[in-house]
């Protein structure tokens, strides 16, 4: 049912990440584990009596979870900083789609706003990142990008890499996939919560995880780039 779905696809994601990974660094990175964990799985022939809403909260999340997956799993640019805009603008929208799905089903005023507070945070970033990336934005793109940048003006866009002039990844960009990929392998671990029957428990229980690696992919994209200067300074972590 709700959520149980995803870590099958989960399953599927992350060994196609784990050839893929070898594919790039020529086979460097070959005996890299992305591991799903045996819980998760064993989970989804348990008796499920939860109540409506919650059901429908998961079920909502459980189809963020498989849109994320599969848009994170870009093809690597040869920048780092391409990479990590390309793979945190679908993570964001997943923080998006779950905040929504707790407004609609939760109750707890507190997470609530924390909910809205992230949809606008995220929406501002990823409006920002698209703006970095060179993409066209819409007017209200543009200004939530202006927003999300503090200035006026929006922030500044770099030049897109033509299809066929894509560099070979460098060690910087070998290494950063490497790490994400290590860090979106934990968060789908963690978020892999047995359902409390408490639409607002559940929420926070898997909100943490997911923004926690939001938080790591920042820090990777600065420490692994020479160039941050035309991305958002990283995403906020609302929930602690």
């Amino acid at each position: 049912m709700a959520l149980i779905g995803c870590f099958t696809h989960r399953k599927a994601f992350l060994q196609i990440i784990a050839t893929w990974i070898a594919a790039i660094t020529g086979g460097g990175l070959a005996g890299l584990r992305l591991t799903v964990g045996a819980a998760p799985l064993a989970r989804a022939q348990e008796p499920q009596p939860w109540p409506a809403a919650e059901g429908l909260f998961l079920k909502e999340n459980d189809t963020a979870m498989e849109k994320m997956m599969h848009s994170m799993a870009v093809k690597p640019t040869g920048s780092v900083d391409r990479d990590f805009a390309e793979m945190m603008v679908p993570h964001h929208q997943a923080a998006v789609d779950m905040a929504e799905a707790e407004l609609r089903y939760g109750r707890n005023a507190q997470l609530l706003r924390i909910a809205q507070n992230i949809i606008v945070d995220q929406l501002q970033e990823m409006a920002a990142m698209r703006a970095a990336l060179g993409e066209k934005l819409t007017p209200a793109e543009a200004k939530l990008a202006a927003i999300s940048a503090g200035t006026g003006q929006g922030v500044g866009t770099s030049v897109p890499v033509s299809a066929g002039k894509v560099p070979a990844p460098s060690g910087a960009e070998r290494s950063f996939l490497a790490e994400n990929h290590v860090a979106v392998a934990k968060m789908m671990h963690d978020m892999s919560l047995h359902p409390t029957g408490d639409t607002d428990r559940d929420f926070a229980a898997m909100m943490v995880p997911h923004r926690k690696d939001a938080v790591d992919s920042g820090q990777g994209q600065t420490i692994r780039s020479g160039n941050t200067c035309d991305l958002p300074r990283g995403p906020t972590n609302k929930l602690k």
